[in-house]
């Protein structure tokens, strides 16, 4: 599993949804070609970024409602690329 996320401070673009799906397509035909099932959800919206946990147990996350949503729309991909409302639009 794999997230990445466009338009963090200082390196956001009127066209992250465009650079996003450009990237997804990108990635899904080189490990298509790879012999790999891909499937890959994008949403568009406000997560937090940053490091979660303890300092025995700390992590980078991203977390918020549009994350899961990403994950619920590539499970449903069946190996392709759904991409939300607000991406689409």
């Amino acid at each position: 599993m794999l997230i990445a996320c466009w338009g963090m401070p200082s390196l956001s673009y009127l066209d992250n949804s465009h650079r996003a799906l450009s990237a997804a397509a990108q990635i899904r035909a080189k490990l298509t070609k790879m012999d790999m099932k891909v499937s890959i959800g994008i949403t568009t919206g406000d997560v937090y970024c940053g490091t979660v946990g303890s300092a025995l147990r700390m992590e980078y996350a991203a977390i918020g409602s549009v994350v899961n949503m990403s994950a619920r729309l590539m499970g449903k991909a069946k190996s392709g690329i759904l991409v939300d409302k607000e991406t689409y639009g």
